[in-house]
């Protein structure tokens, strides 16, 4: 999974003319994001944080996310 951003980024910036490929890139793409911005949460960063086990995955790369919980990363440290 966490190589599907990317793989999906570098299909879309091709020149394809199909366009049930290209519509299917697209709902993969909002499907992901949808995914993304609802499993990101701060807890469960911390619970991988205080684990020791912090999966760099789509949802810790999401920019909503740390503008999000930033200042309360750096209080809480």
């Amino acid at each position: 999974m966490v190589r599907l951003p990317t793989l999906l980024t570098n299909l879309k910036a091709r020149h394809l003319s199909d366009q049930d490929l290209l519509d299917d890139l697209s709902t993969l793409t909002d499907m992901l994001n949808e995914y993304t911005s609802s499993q990101t949460t701060y807890d469960e960063y911390a619970s991988e944080v205080l684990a020791g086990h912090l999966h760099w995955s789509p949802p810790h790369r999401d920019a909503n996310f740390w503008r999000e919980n930033a200042s309360k990363i750096i209080t809480e440290n």
